[in-house]
């Protein structure tokens, strides 16, 4: 009896492992859809100056699709170099991902709703160097986006962590948008 005992219990727990994580399959950030922006240098390079700090509050490293990753592909899939000299350098200066945990109601009061569990901030600033011969004293490009999302008590983990993920996807948006026009405004002479 004890045998069967201890084998149901082993079969539960390999069953209850198996299942943690079985559906995290998130949304992949489609690159392709902003297109190239074509700049007048030789060499496309992403310097990730931001260290996270692997500690509380920062969360960024526990996330499916970290946002100094995020960035580092959108940035490598964004711009083509198609000139003969000089580098264009995209510096990842933060990309943070704060978690605030908020304190949960008690009592009657906390029973009829969902209650905001914990809120993350998300930010990030990015800047396009140009170092060139052919243009000597450019400005340069820079863009800060952030995002905030809140979680509630009744989400699972899997709904966490994919919203946290969309989170990071919607971020590359607005990177995106950002530094378009941070471009125009400020090396618009290197874009072919």
């Amino acid at each position: 009896m004890k045998k069967i005992l201890h084998s149901i219990c082993f079969i539960l727990l390999l069953t209850a492992c198996s299942q943690v994580g079985a559906s995290s399959k998130f949304e992949a950030p489609n690159y392709t859809k902003f297109g190239k922006t074509r700049l007048d240098v030789n060499e496309i390079q992403v310097v990730n100056a931001y260290v996270p700090p692997y500690t509380a509050p920062n969360v960024e490293h526990e996330l499916y699709l970290p946002p100094y990753s995020a960035i580092r592909d959108w940035g490598l899939n964004r711009f083509q170099a198609v000139g003969n000299m000089g580098i264009a350098k995209i510096h990842i200066m933060d990309a943070s991902v704060v978690k605030n945990e908020r304190k949960i109601k008690s009592g009657a009061e906390g029973w009829f709703y969902d209650q905001v569990q914990a809120d993350y901030k998300l930010s990030v600033l990015v800047r396009l160097e140009i170092t060139s011969p052919s243009y000597e004293n450019l400005p340069y490009a820079e863009v800060r986006a952030a995002r905030t999302l809140e979680v509630t008590e009744g989400m699972t983990l899997n709904q966490r962590d994919a919203a946290l993920n969309k989170m990071v996807i919607d971020m590359l948006d607005d990177l995106d948008r950002l530094m378009t026009e941070s471009i125009r405004n400020n090396l618009g002479n290197i874009v072919r």
